[in-house]
């Protein structure tokens, strides 16, 4: 089983793109994790959703998912370009084709679709703009 790397490999991308995306202090609530929303609105919530249909002829294991990418951020009557442009750039590190791999390097993750807009969601105080990211890793 491999899950457990997987969502670190996966969770550790995304600590590093929030790190390289923004000057602000952005909280980001892990699988597992609680956390208490900051006074800013904003935050980052993280959803995992692995999909591990075995099709495979041998012992191998294919491991396929989605990880989910929830912005809450505050409705202030500024727009929701800032909110965009944020996650825009965090999304940036989840090209096609890029690799994510966890501390121990047990597991490289690999990005197989570019990451895809889900929609907007308003219900003031908070807005939240949802993605996801499609990931594959092969267990030989």
């Amino acid at each position: 089983m491999q899950n457990r790397y997987i969502l670190e490999a996966l969770q550790k991308g995304v600590i590093a793109a929030v790190a390289a995306s923004t000057t602000d202090d952005l909280t980001i609530k892990m699988t597992g994790r609680t956390i208490n929303p900051p006074s800013s609105g904003k935050w980052l919530e993280l959803i995992h959703l692995p999909n591990d249909e075995d099709r495979t002829w041998g012992d191998e294991k294919l491991y396929n998912g989605r990880l989910r990418l929830i912005l809450h951020w505050p409705v202030d009557d500024r727009g929701s370009y800032e909110a965009i442009e944020l996650m825009e750039s965090i999304l940036g590190y989840f090209s096609k084709g890029s690799s994510h791999a966890d501390e121990g390097e047990n597991v490289s993750v690999r990005i197989i679709e570019n990451p895809s807009y889900l929609g907007h969601e308003e219900t003031a105080p908070e807005q939240l703009f949802m993605y996801s990211v499609r990931y594959q890793y092969y267990d030989k």
